[in-house]
């Protein structure tokens, strides 16, 4: 996909709910990540994602003023 559409890592973002799972995939393929997190839960040092939302309404700004 990134050969195809260029360079994606300026021009995408992960969203995912789970840390392990959402936001390192992003960080291993170089991608802003949003971690989708209803609960606050605090975030785990090692899976720090480059921004957190509580609602989908966070989610959808952060993506139009990124």
């Amino acid at each position: 996909m990134f050969k195809k559409y260029g360079n994606l890592t300026t021009n995408a973002v992960m969203v995912g709910d789970r840390l392990q799972a959402d936001v390192l995939g992003a960080k291993r393929a170089q991608l802003n990540s949003i971690w989708y997190n209803p609960q606050a839960l605090p975030v785990v040092q090692a899976y720090q994602p480059t921004y957190v939302a509580n609602s989908f309404k966070q989610i959808k700004k952060i993506i139009l003023n990124a």
